[in-house]
């Protein structure tokens, strides 16, 4: 079994809380990235 464990992009620092923050174009670009890697990857189901 794998288990993979991933934090959001990149996100805005001014926000009232953390749960509001929007991710920032890179962080969506990260993210993207992502998951196109995690795609490629075997998942064995």
């Amino acid at each position: 079994m794998q288990v993979f464990i991933m934090r959001h992009g990149d996100a805005a620092l001014d926000a009232a809380s953390d749960s509001v923050r929007p991710l920032t174009v890179c962080g969506c670009d990260e993210s993207r990235q992502m998951a196109t890697w995690l795609k490629g990857q075997k998942s064995g189901y």
